[in-house]
């Protein structure tokens, strides 16, 4: 499995919009997009399975990111499910 390459906050920013779950919120020194809800489709790319409290400067480079997602057993389809 790979994951996407992430640097900047213009690499996440086209992928994630509000009617998926996330939002984008900007602090005086600091920009985290995070999602509020989930959907069956707010995870549906590798991009925005990254989308999980990424933390970008002012500059919009990334400083911090979480782990990656995991879902729950029962949650999303089982590997052996998928084409």
């Amino acid at each position: 499995m790979s994951f996407p390459k992430i640097e900047h906050i213009d690499d996440v920013t086209p992928h994630v919009s509000f009617d998926k779950g996330f939002v984008v919120s900007r602090r005086p020194d600091h920009t985290v997009i995070d999602y509020v809800f989930a959907l069956p489709e707010t995870f549906d790319t590798p991009i925005a399975r990254e989308c999980r409290g990424l933390k970008f400067d002012r500059d919009g480079l990334l400083i911090g990111r979480p782990f990656h997602k995991f879902f729950n057993l029962g949650e999303r389809e089982r590997i052996e499910e998928i084409d």
